[in-house]
Order: C-alpha cells, then structure tokens, then sequence
C-alpha cells in the first residue's frame, strides 16, 4: 500500500562509487570544459559532454584521453567551444585503434559530421550521429537524412541521458520522474497483465484533456540547455546517482534553464542529483538570471522550498521519499576556472626562451600568476547555500551511491554523494620564475650570454614601420603536446591605423593560442581586426580554428568595436567554403564573412 501512494522507504546503504567525472578545460589556453564519464560498474564505459576545440591536445598532454571504452560524446551546441574539438578527437581516436563512436546532439549534428569529412580523413571510428528531439516531437527521421538515428533520449545499459532543450519544451513534469512513471506502468502490466493495463490506458487516454504538443522549430536555434544524466546501478531497476551538465548560450538561455522542470526536479525535487556541473560561460554565470541553477543568490523563494524540503517527514516519524537535502546537497562544479593553464609543456619552453630574448618571448601574464586549487578543501556553506568547488583542471568528481529508495513495483533509486578531488590527477604546478631560474643557471654554466637587446629589438624605431609575425602554431592535425595546430598572425604597424591584421591559415586551437599570447582583450581585438584569413589547403591542421576565430568576432556587446556588417574575405580551397556553409551555426555565430577560391587569386588577380 505504501508503494502505491509513492510513499517509499529506506533499503539499505549503497555500494559505494558508481561513476567519476573529470574535467578538462583551460581557461587560460581558451580551450573550454568538456567532461569525461566514467562508469565504475560493469564495461566501464566513457561518455564524454562537450568536445571543446583543443581537448584532444591537453588530454594528450595530461594523460586523460579517453580509453578504448569510450562510447558516445554529446554536444549542447555547434559553438566552437561545445564540438571544435571533434576532428582532432576523431584523428586521435584513428591513431588509437578507436572501433565506433556514436555523437549525439542537437538538429544538424549529422550534417556536422558529414561537413567534418570533407577534409577529416579517417577511417576509423565509425561514427554514428543521434539526432535528439524534445518529448513533444514527432520522431521524424526523414526531417534530416544526415542523421543516422532519432530519439528522445539515450540509453544503454550504464546510463540513460536526457536532453535540457531550449524553447521546445513546455511540460510541468520532469523528465526523470517521466521514465519512473513509465517504468512503474511497466512493472504494472507484467504484474497485472497486458490486457487489463491496456484498457485502463485507454480509458485514461478518453478522459484526459488533449493537449497540443508545440510547434516545432527545425532551425539550428534548437540548441540545447544541457543534459540531465542518472547513472544506472546494478540492475535496470536500479536508477543510481544522477547529475547535471549545463550549458547556457546567453542569459536567455540561463532563464530558461532556470525554470526548466526537470532542472528544478534535480535541484530540489524528488530526483535531487549529486552535482551538478556548470560549463556554461563565464560572462553567463555572472548574469542574475543564472542565478536559480548556481544557488549564488536564492531567492526567498527558493530558500523557503528549500528549508520546506529539509523538513518534509511523515507525521509518524517516517522519512518521506524525497531526499534530505540538507544531509546530501548538490555538489556545484564550476568548470570556467579563470587563468588555468592547460598547455603547461609549451610554457614552460617559452619561459626558457625568454631567457634567451625576453622581447621576442615574452610570457604571457596568466603563466605568471596561474591558477591554483586551494590547499584544503572548503567548508560546509551556511544554510541554505549548497556546496561549491572549482572544476579545475583534471578534477575528478567520483559520484558515490549512499542509500536506495523503494519506489514500488521493483523500481529503486540510490541517492547519490559527489566528492571532488582536485590534487590527485592534477598535474605539476607551473612555476615561472622557478624554470627560469634554472634556465639562467644552466646558460652560466654553459657560458651561453642572453642575446643583447639591441640585436633583435622589435621595439625600436627602425623596426616601427613593419608587421608583427607571430607564429600561433607548427605542429600537425593529430594533438601534440608541445606545439598546435599551424597558425601565423600578420599584426599591422603600429602606425597602419587603417590597415587590418592577417591570419595565415587556421589550425585548431589557434583563437586560444592568441588568448594565451596576447591576453583575452588584446586577442579579441586582434581577432576583429582582421582583414583576411587565408588558408593554404585543406588539411585539418590549417582549417580546423576558422570557426572557432569567426566565433570570437560576432559582437558581444552594443560597444564590443565589431561592426555587424564588416565582411571578412576568407581565402581558402573550395572544401572550406562547404565546411562553413553546410556545418551548422549556432545562434549569434553567423559573421559576414566572403569567400574567395585561392585559385581566382592567381587568375583574376586580388
């Protein structure tokens, strides 16, 4: 009788670790967060949320590629920073032996895929797109014939994953307490019968007002929110410890995100999650319509639905069936971790060469004063603000099942605990002043002299009059740890007031590798100055980072100096042009940008 009212109880303490998360992102390097799942049951599988541009190099260099279990990767957006990072993924994965992949996304994730081939050769993975569509859709697969698949939702026997869409979905129920209702009419009819469970469904069906689904919006705008993802336990039965991934384009996004049901379930309802990460901007976070999804500010609001779930109890003593969530808060994850450097062998090598010129290598000033996690971890927050940790570089996240809930006809759900640990897979700290040091004292030893200023000093008057080069990368399209993707920027004189900058191919990574030369600002600015991108051929190490640079010139402010309506020429082969046309964007990317074939340069003149 208690399971037929929802009433559950207690089943015993859990089995300890169901899965871990690691993060991998730098700021400072401008390479995104993505987050790497792995299952700790069964076939310990890997998921992996986001394929940022320039993951596969700094999972290269820190040791954390994904194995060969890796199963699927899920995008949020085709933002350069949610699926950049794809093609080298894809050729590193090649050089491993890597049998299938599948990737799940938004509308246009086939049609990404397929856009990657043109000049991402690779035989292996075999690689399966999953278009994901909101509840209320219909399943069309003809819609795109890109997509290899269509479905609501992913599942396999480790994880089932939901889509947190943007401005399709309307529903009052959260996603996670749909699969328990349809996993609890499914125990009812191997219980009662097909037959009888059928006609109830029917008459149900009859007496239910009919609601109409909204209308669909095929454009790429339906980019997503995020994921909600439960970890399966031991059996199907068993739904573990579950979490959240959120990625929120602009503040309208954040909003929605806020009010979205399925969020709100996971924060404070019945299915409270074990953490929740947060990969969305940090320009985003900060907005006050973020502030629901970080609990940075609540509401009153919130904090009496909140103060009103910790004290839910039976009027016999009982434990209710939702969650303490004072006695298991959700772990907050904040995977934008300003001035983390990633790329730590390449700085370290130019901090020595700066010992040879400072003024032709100079360090940039996040690798003097980068990031660092805290010596002991923090305190339990005051009522009723709920934990909070940095997602710094390669912090793993293990999500611990505590206790199972009996929610009737066989169906359990383990509460899950998120413990995070930034030091143990973290690697060395980078010390600028300490590899110098050494490097100077090497130089003595050697009788190597620095090299005179006065030599090669690009700052001086007679130097004035010329551009700038600045190599951004020499390495090849598979990940290197010490150098990226081929990349040289043509600064314009200082004096050049009218003349813009030039950008000699675009490899992967190389909008971050500017970010990391020249500092955020002076990048951007760089960047939007640009008067010609020219790209040499079609290999993946020189085209890789177009989006990537289009992407940081869309204006993201009335005053950010890009006028909507200046076109960039972009010099390339014809693969390129198709690339960015048939790739989709997502909203706001779209730049004005013409193409000129690198044939007619020669032939019509330029």
């Amino acid at each position: 009788e208690e399971a037929r009212r929802g009433l559950g109880r207690m089943a015993g303490a859990g089995s300890g670790d169901a899965a871990s998360v690691l993060v991998v992102g730098a700021d400072a390097d401008g390479v995104a967060p993505s987050l790497l799942l792995t299952c700790d049951r069964g076939s310990k599988r890997q998921y992996l949320f986001g394929c940022a541009e320039g993951f596969s190099r700094l999972a290269l260099e820190h040791r954390v590629r994904p194995t060969g279990k890796l199963r699927a990767c899920f995008l949020t957006s085709f933002h350069p920073n949610a699926c950049g990072g794809l093609g080298g993924t894809f050729l590193r994965l090649s050089g491993d032996g890597h049998g299938d992949l599948l990737v799940a996304g938004p509308s246009g994730v086939g049609a990404h895929i397929r856009a990657l081939r043109r000049f991402v050769r690779f035989r292996h993975p075999q690689v399966t797109a999953l278009r994901l569509v909101p509840p209320a859709a219909a399943v069309d697969a003809a819609a795109n014939p890109d997509d290899d698949h269509v479905a609501q939702s992913y599942e396999d026997d480790s994880i089932r994953v939901f889509p947190l869409f943007k401005r399709f979905e309307h529903a009052d129920e959260c996603q996670l307490c749909e699969m328990e209702a349809e996993a609890k009419r499914k125990r009812k009819r191997e219980k009662d019968g097909a037959e009888k469970e059928e006609e109830e469904e029917e008459e149900e069906e009859e007496d239910a007002p009919k609601k109409t689904p909204p209308p669909r919006n095929p454009t790429p705008e339906n980019y997503f929110l995020g994921y909600a993802v439960c970890v399966k336990g031991a059996s199907d039965d068993e739904l573990g410890a579950a979490f959240l991934v959120l990625d929120c384009g602009d503040a309208a996004a954040a909003k929605e995100a806020g009010e979205h049901p399925t969020v709100g379930c996971c924060l404070l309802g019945k299915h409270r999650c074990a953490a929740v990460f947060h990969a969305t901007a940090a320009d985003v976070q900060i907005h006050p319509t973020y502030d629901v999804c970080t609990w940075r500010s609540p509401s009153d609001a919130l904090s009496r639905k909140w103060a009103d779930a910790c004290a839910r109890e039976r009027g016999d003593g009982r434990v209710c069936p939702h969650p303490n969530p004072r006695q298991h808060p959700p772990l907050h994850v904040n995977c934008v971790v300003s001035n983390e450097v990633g790329f730590r062998a390449g700085a370290r090598t130019l901090a020595r060469l700066e010992c040879v010129h400072g003024r032709a290598f100079p360090t940039p000033l996040a690798h003097r004063f980068p990031y660092k996690p805290p010596a002991t971890p923090p305190k339990m927050p005051p009522f009723p603000h709920p934990r909070r940790v940095d997602g710094s570089l390669c912090a793993r996240v293990r999500l611990r099942v505590d206790e199972n809930l009996e929610w009737g006809f066989g169906i359990r759900q383990s509460c899950g605990i998120a413990e995070a640990d930034q030091t143990t897979e973290r690697p060395e700290e980078l010390d600028i002043e300490a590899v110098q040091s050494e490097t100077r004292r090497l130089m003595r030893d050697a009788s190597i002299a620095e090299v005179e200023g006065e030599r090669f000093d690009g700052c001086s008057p007679a130097f004035a009059h010329f551009p700038e080069l600045l190599f951004l990368g020499t390495g090849s399209a598979e990940p290197s740890r010490y150098r990226g993707s081929s990349a040289i920027l043509i600064k314009r004189a200082g004096h050049l007031t009218g003349e813009g900058n030039v950008l000699l191919d675009a490899g992967e990574g190389c909008a971050g590798a500017m970010k990391r030369y020249l500092g955020h600002d002076e990048a951007l600015r760089a960047i939007r100055d640009l008067k010609v991108l020219w790209v040499s051929h079609q290999h993946p190490d020189h085209m890789l980072g177009v989006r990537g640079v289009l992407a940081l010139r869309r204006p993201q402010t009335p005053g950010s100096g890009l006028n909507p309506g200046e076109v960039l020429t972009i010099v390339g082969p014809r693969s390129l042009k198709e690339w960015l046309e048939e790739s989709p964007n997502p909203p706001g990317l779209a730049r004005p940008w013409r193409f000129v074939h690198s044939a007619s340069v020669y032939a019509e003149g330029f």
